[in-house]
């Protein structure tokens, strides 16, 4: 049996980074599949951890593509800020004490950020229909989202998306 097969036969994870631990429990094992794992702990371990840091280089690999779209960050902090401009002005109409006092509005345009970063703005629109309740919905943002991430033309990818 290969390491690979012994790891999802018995469910071993590996624990405190030089330990492993069995899935089931040990004592319904018989003592020939028990001594194969403690043999085999060794490689199992170190497939373990080659499998955990190619997990950790995927999620930096993705991590990286989502902030390598360029206007991102600035595209998410102009909505943020409308957001907590209209939080704060509702917020001040309902305390009687400062209704009369209106926060400063944003400066930023949504609308000219969204024309001047295209891409940016549709990873945010695909990102947006992955939070519907729409099961239809939701699997075709998650696509998109996973399309525009891979480098895909986005025009291509929101029209897709929408049909």
């Amino acid at each position: 049996m290969t390491t690979q097969e012994i790891v999802k036969r018995y469910n071993i994870t590996i624990h405190n980074d030089n330990q492993i631990a069995v899935g089931r429990n040990p004592k319904s094992l018989k003592a020939a599949e028990l001594q194969a794992i403690k043999e085999a702990k060794p490689e199992i371990l170190a497939y373990l951890k080659a499998e955990k840091q190619a997990k950790e280089d995927a999620a930096k690999a993705r991590t990286a593509a989502i902030d390598g779209i360029e206007g991102l960050d600035i595209l998410r902090k102009a909505i943020n800020d409308h957001g907590a401009y209209h939080d704060e002005v509702n917020r001040r109409f309902e305390d009687e004490m400062m209704s009369g006092i209106m926060p400063a509005k944003p400066t930023a345009s949504i609308s000219e950020i969204k024309a001047q970063y295209p891409r940016a703005a549709a990873y945010i629109k695909a990102e947006n229909w992955t939070l519907a309740s729409n099961v239809d919905k939701y699997s075709a943002g998650k696509r998109a989202v996973e399309r525009i991430i891979n480098g895909e033309d986005h025009a291509q990818v929101i029209a897709d998306m929408e049909t």
